[in-house]
């Protein structure tokens, strides 16, 4: 099942102005276009926003809004696990989206978090009311409405300048944060106001970091798996994959070739000028027997794209992380709609990818949490994990996939 849903979800105190909420509905409802699911508690009211219908049930009992994918799943069934045993939901819970289930009976909101946090949730939440959002503009657009102020976060700007990025639940916004992933919030619903607390359902820092052949031909398997389900619940879409010539983008186009119900593989390259780049992706392109479509791209024009796309950006993931590939996923998604034109696109990306493995500079996310946290095991089992990774662990799978 696909869920393009962004939502807000608002909790109001009965002794905040009536002529608020009203404002705040119609402002919704007329510049972001949103439904609404308003439920009213004897203490107070929870508003949902949210874009698709089909991604939303409502009961007398239980609320549930979706957003991102969820392989192998309907409405139904999601709504059937939440109803039967939201706990063992939670332990079982491994969907690249967003889950909002609203308890009507026990008066709780839980809205969870993806295992790899590829949508970012925010939270604004007082003893009076709480904005929870996976877009921040629509989170501000709240806030503003219900004329609560706030001001921007030094500590998060003192964080950006000193490690490139927020590595705290913090945004730039005072009083807005962000959970991280594979955690979810439940709220409650008082009589005299709103509690919450913060919990985790997976933990990335506990999975068994040795390489060895066994697990990197179990999780090839697995995402060609996942591929597999994902053509089959979309029939008739064409899988697009934007490659470099590097080994990621590389080994994700020989991965989805090799996902024999995904029938329209198309191999996309976005060139700078770079010969070698160009070289490279079209052998890999001719290896996977898929076709490459090439955009020729200046180096002003990416200036000026990412100007104009920056404040898009920012209003999803509420903070600039350090090399961070939102905004080339971005353009390099306005530039494959501009290809292919009709029907249902997926473009596959290993953004996220990279601090599971060990890549990237995105490990001092994990490092400083979990010094904060003074987790000195976890810590020297990190420390130890980048310390032993290097290429030569990479070559297994080129012999695995090797025809």
């Amino acid at each position: 099942m696909l869920c393009l849903n962004n939502f807000v979800v608002i909790g109001i105190a009965n002794d905040i102005d009536i002529n608020s909420v009203t404002m705040l509905i119609t402002k919704l409802s007329k510049d972001v276009n949103l439904n609404f699911i308003e439920i009213d508690f004897n203490s107070s009211k929870v508003i949902v926003g949210f874009r698709e219908r089909k991604c939303a049930s409502n009961n007398e009992e239980m609320t549930i809004i979706l957003h991102g994918i969820f392989l192998g799943e309907t409405l139904t069934s999601l709504t059937e696990k939440i109803n039967s045993n939201i706990k063992a939901f939670l332990e079982c819970y491994r969907y690249q989206g967003v889950t909002v289930a609203i308890d009507r009976i026990n008066k709780l909101v839980y809205v969870i978090e993806d295992p790899g946090a590829t949508r970012s949730i925010f939270y604004y939440i007082t003893p009076k009311v709480f904005v929870v959002s996976t877009d921040m503009e629509l989170l501000k657009t709240v806030v503003d409405v219900l004329n609560i102020h706030y001001n921007l976060d030094v500590l998060a700007l003192y964080e950006i300048m000193e490690l490139g990025h927020i590595v705290s639940r913090r945004t730039l916004y005072k009083g807005v944060n962000r959970l991280f992933s594979g955690e979810f919030i439940v709220i409650k619903i008082k009589d005299n106001g709103f509690w919450y607390r913060i919990d985790k359902y997976w933990d990335i820092t506990k999975l068994d970091t040795t390489p060895n052949r066994d697990s990197i031909v179990l999780l090839l398997r697995l995402i060609i798996e996942h591929l597999n389900m994902l053509c089959s619940e979309i029939p008739g879409s064409k899988i697009i994959v934007p490659v470099s010539g590097g080994i990621d983008s590389s080994l994700l186009l020989l991965l989805a070739s090799k996902a024999r119900r995904c029938n329209r593989i198309n191999a996309f390259h976005v060139n700078l000028g770079y010969r070698e780049e160009l070289l490279r992706s079209r052998v890999i392109a001719t290896k996977a027997g898929a076709p490459l479509y090439i955009k020729l791209f200046t180096g002003s024009q990416l200036r000026e794209k990412y100007l104009e796309l920056i404040s898009y950006m920012l209003k999803l993931i509420g903070y600039p992380r350090e090399n961070d590939a939102s905004l080339p996923y971005l353009i390099s998604a306005q530039l494959i709609r501009s290809q292919f034109r009709e029907g249902m696109i997926i473009s596959l990306g290993g953004e996220g990818s990279d601090p599971v493995f060990g890549g990237s500079d995105y490990y001092k996310f994990f490092a400083v949490k979990l010094i904060v946290e003074k987790k000195v095991a976890e810590f020297l089992k990190l420390v130890k994990t980048i310390a032993r990774y290097n290429f030569e662990h990479e070559k297994p799978v080129f012999m695995i996939l090797k025809p």
